[in-house]
C-alpha cells in the first residue's frame, strides 16, 4: 500500500473533506490520490501562505480539523507566518511537508523540526509505510 493511499485512508476515516495545497512537481503523487479518494478534494492555492490560511479559515468556520500539504523546505517556510497565526489561536491543523526525493532527507528533516517544533503538539518524518515495531 503506497503512503498517500494510508494518508488518504486516514483523512477519509475521519470524515476530513479537503486537502489544501500549493502543489510543486514532488506533491503530484499527493495530488493523483486524490483521483483514487474522491471524498477527499485537493484544494489548490497560488502560495503556501494562503494554504495555510485556507486550512486554518475552513478549521476555524466548521471546528473541524484543516488539513495542508506543503513543500518540505521553500513551502514550509512560506507557511510559517500562518502556522504561527493557527498555534496562537489553537486552530487544529495537520500540516504535511514532504517530498520524494529523500537525498536531503535527515538535512532537512532536522531543520524543519527545528523550526517547527515549538508550533507543533506532534513532529515526526515517516520514510517508509512497512510496518514498525515503534
Amino acid at each position: 500500500m503506497k503512503g498517500r493511499d494510508i494518508f488518504f485512508a486516514y483523512l477519509e476515516h475521519n470524515g476530513v473533506p479537503f486537502l489544501f495545497g500549493n502543489p510543486g512537481t514532488t506533491e503530484l503523487p499527493l495530488v493523483d490520490g486524490c483521483n483514487d479518494h474522491p471524498a477527499v478534494r485537493y484544494v489548490m492555492a497560488l502560495h503556501e501562505d494562503i494554504a495555510v490560511a485556507m486550512a486554518m479559515g475552513y478549521a476555524r468556520a466548521s471546528g473541524r480539523v484543516g488539513v495542508v500539504n506543503l513543500h518540505v523546505a521553500p513551502g514550509l517556510g512560506h507557511g510559517m507566518g500562518n502556522l504561527y497565526n493557527a498555534f496562537r489561536a489553537g486552530t487544529p491543523l495537520i500540516v504535511t511537508a514532504g517530498q520524494q526525493h529523500t537525498r536531503l532527507g535527515l538535512r532537512l528533516q532536522m531543520r524543519n523540526r527545528s523550526t517547527m517544533w515549538p508550533l507543533t503538539r506532534c513532529s515526526s518524518m515517516i520514510s517508509s509505510t512497512s510496518a514498525s515495531s515503534t
